[in-house]
């Protein structure tokens, strides 16, 4: 009897260790499927967030709002897909421009190009009014300035029948 029990507690622990190999393989299976959902979830996540910002329709916004207050020329020619980061840095330079001409000009006229070249993009926004020379060492100006430079770009700022910003990115830089 002691040596059919003895064999009983033996068979029960092989099975043990038999069903403790298959859970350790089916557990490292389930890693693996789930590592690979969760790397499709974020690469999905990704994509929505890259795509999830409609760069002209933004700049087309920010110009609606001024129309009941300037003449607007708007002019947008950009095919590229661009990153989620670079496209809000851009709505950045363009929404500062913007309220730089509300807050400092007395402007009538506004013309904003965004236009893409075979290697560069650039960004054109002048007013018609005076230029106060106080404000071009601005903190916005600054900053639109130093989003510029972390794509090794270059921006202008010209006082020339009105004020200009000009930004010029070289696509192998964005």
């Amino acid at each position: 009897k002691e040596s059919s029990a003895a064999s009983d507690v033996y068979k029960r622990q092989l099975q043990y260790v038999d069903d403790e190999d298959k859970i350790k393989t089916s557990l490292k299976t389930l890693q693996k499927r789930l590592k690979s959902g969760m790397d499709d979830i974020r690469n999905s996540i990704h994509h929505l967030y890259d795509t999830s910002i409609d760069f002209r329709s933004r700049v087309e916004s920010y110009v609606d709002n001024m129309r009941s207050d300037y003449d607007i020329d708007f002019q947008y020619n950009v095919d590229m897909p661009m990153s989620h980061e670079l496209k809000l840095d851009l709505l950045s330079i363009v929404m500062e421009s913007l309220t730089n001409i509300r807050k400092h000009s007395d402007a009538t006229a506004v013309s904003i190009i965004v236009r893409e070249h075979p290697e560069y993009i650039i960004i054109v926004i002048k007013d018609n009014g005076s230029h106060n020379k106080k404000s071009e060492h601005g903190m916005g100006l600054q900053s639109m300035k130093e989003t510029v430079r972390k794509y090794n770009g270059v921006f202008n700022t010209m006082d020339d029948d009105g004020f200009k910003v000009h930004v010029f990115l070289y696509k192998e830089e964005i």
